[in-house]
């Protein structure tokens, strides 16, 4: 199997991946708020 097409496989994954950090870097309220509600 190429180095081309596992690149392109995982592509969509790391890309969601980097979604969901800078989602959770600029908006770190989402983070603060599922803590509250979920560590009692």
């Amino acid at each position: 199997m190429p180095l081309k097409e596992t690149f392109k496989g995982v592509m969509p994954f790391l890309v969601s991946d980097l979604l969901r950090i800078l989602l959770l870097v600029f908006f770190p309220i989402i983070t603060l708020y599922l803590v509250r509600t979920f560590g009692n």
